[in-house]
């Protein structure tokens, strides 16, 4: 192996990590491009590294020994004949839908992610911060949160406030400027290690997104990637609801989860060794053993079924299908002063834009 400035010597590897961000193309990342990377290059796993990975996530990085850390780490790394590694993990560079894990700690992070890989190449997709806070805000009331938009984002008598408490999903609607973490990851790893993408890119030419990725990875794609939407949001309507259920109900979760848990979580979890990740049923068919078809077909069946037991995709899969009422339920205010703010912010992305329509979507034009 060439030992380039992209190998950790120490490891004999290339590190590549996918730091972020949540609700930034993160869930299509690890469900339809990661997984079709070509295996005899790339080693990725969600779960191998799940300690390793696990200290950003829990914010144990604190009191982890980095020497430690890196010696436990080539431990794992002893039966894997792949010249590169890749860990797909947004709360490395934290995450601020969990309550303590937010973005005030993102230069402890990363200071810490550069002790531990210090060649490592670094892709960072980036959402303009409007639809990411929206998105953000679909996401924790579709898990259970019960606050309305102008809690989420400490928006109070016309004016955005900073958060009081750091225990709940209070965030600081004003306070995620990307270009000041773009430009430490680019100190800490330099420029030509820092691979700045942005969800918009995706939506626009997903084509172009996908190979200027793979040149970061350094490897070929054993399958087509298909660029479907892999998060579908949910309507205005739907999340109206959503929170009322969530207000009314949230007492009554643990006899539902134990009937879901019982009769289709732990039957999908067991079948699942018959079965091919991120596989067409007719591919998974063609590449298993004849007498393990009926526990492939029956644990497709159950996730089918398991739509009608789950509020979040029942309403999505089928409400939404049936009745889609949508508004801005961000609202026009709210909506007008975020604009004015992140116009300014952005203008420290421009080193990173990859093509001037880019820029459309981060430094609004005043209205």
């Amino acid at each position: 192996m060439n030992k380039n400035s992209s190998v950790d010597t120490y490891f004999d590897k290339k590190i590549v990590l996918h730091v972020g961000l949540p609700k930034a193309a993160s869930a299509f990342m690890r469900r339809a491009v990661f997984p079709r990377l070509d295996s005899s290059e790339v080693f990725h796993s969600q779960t191998h590294f799940k300690s390793e990975v696990g200290v950003f996530s829990a914010g144990g990085f604190r009191n982890t020994d980095v020497k430690t850390f890196r010696e436990n780490f080539k431990r794992k790394l002893e039966n894997i004949d792949k010249k590169t590694i890749l860990l797909s993990e947004f709360s490395f560079s934290g995450n601020p839908a969990n309550p303590g894990e937010d973005y005030e700690s993102f230069h402890e992070r990363t200071n810490f992610l550069k002790e531990v890989f210090p060649n490592a190449q670094i892709i960072f997709i980036l959402r303009n911060q409007i639809d990411w806070l929206v998105s953000i805000y679909r996401n924790i009331v579709e898990v259970g949160e019960r606050l309305s938009m102008d809690e989420f984002l400490g928006f109070e008598d016309g004016e955005f406030r900073r958060r009081e408490c750091r225990e709940d999903h209070h965030i600081d609607g004003l306070g995620f400027d990307f270009s000041s973490m773009c430009d430490h990851y680019v100190e800490l790893f330099g420029r030509e290690k820092v691979h700045i993408f942005f969800q918009e890119d995706l939506k626009n030419d997903p084509d172009n997104f996908i190979e200027e990725l793979r040149k970061v990875i350094g490897c070929d794609f054993s399958d087509k990637i298909r660029t479907r939407q892999v998060n579908r949001g949910s309507s205005a309507f739907v999340l109206a609801l959503t929170r009322f259920k969530n207000r009314l109900f949230k007492s009554r979760e643990g006899r539902k989860s134990a009937f879901r848990e019982f009769f289709l979580v732990a039957p999908i979890r067991k079948l699942k060794k018959y079965d091919i990740h991120n596989r067409p049923f007719l591919s998974v068919v063609e590449n298993i053993e004849t007498k393990h078809i009926p526990a492939v077909f029956l644990r497709r069946v159950l996730i089918k079924l398991s739509v009608l037991f789950y509020w979040i995709l029942f309403t999505q899969h089928i409400l939404d299908r049936i009745i889609y009422i949508d508004w801005d339920i961000l609202g026009e205010e709210k909506r007008k002063k975020l604009k004015e703010h992140y116009a300014k912010v952005n203008k420290g992305l421009l080193p990173y834009f990859s093509n001037d329509n880019i820029k459309k979507y981060y430094l609004y034009k005043s209205e």
